[in-house]
């Protein structure tokens, strides 16, 4: 669920997505960021996979009682906007380590047109795009999610072995 910076490639899939989420407002409280977040987690979330929106207050508000930090926020989103903008695909080639990408088919944020660029640079990458998934991995899919790591996992194991 990430890009790799090509140029050209779209920076958002789905921008209109993020249209009725509130902007952050500086100092505001709890309770309205818990709001916001949860207007977040909504339109990030996975259409085929919906969550409650009691599971998403809970979230938020467990997340706010972790650490409450609004302009944190604003940090990661800077950083990740600056990580899409960021032409990294050199680097994604020398990578070596077995590695699963999953994108949702409905991610809002990240264009799967990234996700599969990302695959394309990273060799021997197996990309695993789920239909109605969007930009969170629902409780529904870890299993889906976990054994395509487990899968990877063991076919590096199985050619180590082979060359011992």
């Amino acid at each position: 669920m990430a890009g790799d910076g090509k140029p050209g490639l779209p920076i958002f899939a789905k921008p209109e997505v993020f249209a009725k989420v509130p902007a952050l407002v500086p100092g505001e409280d709890k309770a309205a960021y818990i709001e916001r977040q949860v207007k977040v987690l909504e339109a990030l979330g996975s259409p085929a996979y919906p969550t409650s929106e009691a599971t998403l207050r809970k979230r938020a508000a467990a997340d706010v009682e972790r650490a409450y930090d609004p302009a944190a926020n604003t940090r990661q989103a800077t950083a990740a906007y600056l990580g899409a903008i960021e032409d990294r695909r050199p680097q994604l080639r020398t990578i070596k380590t077995p590695t699963v990408l999953v994108h949702g088919a409905e991610d809002p944020l990240v264009p799967v047109e990234a996700g599969r660029d990302v695959a394309s640079n990273i060799p021997n990458a197996e990309l695993h795009v789920i239909p109605g998934m969007g930009h969170e991995v629902p409780p529904a899919l870890v299993p889906q999610v976990a054994n395509a790591i487990a899968a990877a996992a063991s076919k590096h194991i199985s050619r180590k072995n082979k060359s011992l």
